[in-house]
């Protein structure tokens, strides 16, 4: 796994109302092993109803411009309601369960990156079955980073949400 710093623990400013005022806010990055001169920003903001993720990528050999605003993708767990009849045969529990692979849409595209954005949405919504806007740009100039970026960023967007939710 690559190395990660984690800095920030602050919650934004923001209207109340549907679980969007209570969030953590953490910031990451990780170096890829494979370019040194690559890093990969995370913004990470777990709310009470959704998750998002907001990626850059720097290296010493980009230009000074700015990098552009990337693509934003929301995706959803793919959910079915399934009845459970309870001990009482008058009650029954109703509850969610996965049906095969996230629903995604794209809200704002880039052709450059958005199979590798789309793809981190649908594997996060699966795993941490709620929904996700994942934006950014990825940059990778070594074809074999790809794997281990999204390695990479899935362990250490995982590892923050699961640390929001301890």
């Amino acid at each position: 796994m690559p190395a990660a710093t984690m800095s920030g623990d602050h919650s934004p400013s923001l209207p109340s109302g549907a679980g969007l005022d209570e969030s953590k806010t953490t910031e990451l990055a990780f170096t890829l092993p494979m370019s040194l001169d690559t890093k990969i920003y995370l913004h990470v903001n777990n709310f009470a109803n959704a998750v998002m993720v907001v990626l850059a990528t720097t290296s010493i050999t980009s230009t000074g411009s700015l990098p552009p605003l990337g693509n934003l993708v929301y995706a959803i767990p793919n959910v079915c309601l399934n009845r459970h009849r309870c001990n009482t045969l008058t009650k029954s529990l109703q509850r969610l369960e996965p049906s095969g692979q996230p629903l995604c849409t794209t809200l704002y595209a880039r052709a450059s990156s958005l199979d590798f954005v789309s793809r981190l949405a649908r594997i996060l919504a699966k795993k941490l079955s709620k929904p996700v806007y994942v934006g950014g740009e990825v940059k990778l100039w070594v074809q074999e980073d790809e794997a281990v970026a999204l390695r990479g960023i899935l362990d250490l967007v995982m590892k923050a949400v699961g640390d929001a939710g301890a």
